[in-house]
């Protein structure tokens, strides 16, 4: 036995497969919270009660992933309840649900801002119920500093030059001493720690 199990090709191969396999259980364990949070919410309902109701509802909105039917359906049901206080009269209600929907928007935000519109309609809704009765124009609500595309752009860099070079490593590409292929061995080993790098520095920026 040479110990061939455990050479740094097949060690950067096995962490590519835990961060596959890490990535994949994470997606599923929040599309998981996001029905849980949802059926959740429609037994709160069925209860009576509302207030809870609409935390598990903003539980589900925050649970975003691309792909995901479960925010969207959320954020509609909150929509419609802010809605109804406001009918009701419930100023201090609906403003307060508004703000839920706003916040539960902006909770999901990466290189775009998904579900934007249930956003400007929040916005919107919320500076309608803070405006003055004497007719004052309300004052603008402020938004959080958008992520930067720059960052985002280079967090993906990173994360494409760590998970390829380490792809090269894994295949046993360069394991030959023949010098070209040697070079390459070295080339994917600085890239792949280049790129971890660069990914875990924009992620602690972005």
């Amino acid at each position: 036995m040479r110990g061939a199990s455990w050479t740094p090709g097949r060690i950067a191969g096995g962490a590519l497969l835990g961060l596959g396999a890490f990535l994949a259980i994470a997606t599923v364990r929040i599309l998981l919270d996001g029905r849980r949070h949802i059926e959740e919410a429609e037994r709160l309902n069925r209860e009576g009660d509302p207030a809870a109701a609409f935390a598990a509802l903003e539980d589900a909105a925050r649970a975003y992933v691309p792909g995901s039917p479960y925010p969207e359906k959320a954020l509609r049901e909150m929509a419609l309840m802010a809605r109804g206080a406001h009918m009701r009269g419930k100023i201090d209600a609906a403003r307060e649900r508004w703000r839920s929907v706003r916040r539960s928007v902006l909770a999901t935000r990466h290189i775009t801002i998904p579900h934007e519109d249930y956003l400007a309609r929040a916005e919107r809704q919320i500076a309608l119920l803070e405006s003055p009765s004497q007719g004052a124009e309300a004052k603008p609500l402020e938004r959080p500093r958008d992520p930067s595309p720059i960052l985002a752009l280079l967090l993906f860099a990173g994360l494409v030059i760590w998970i390829s070079s380490s792809a090269v490593l894994a295949s046993g590409l360069g394991s030959s001493r023949v010098g070209g292929r040697s070079r390459t061995r070295t080339a994917a080993w600085i890239g792949s720690v280049a790129g971890l790098a660069l990914w875990v520095g924009m992620s602690l920026l972005a």
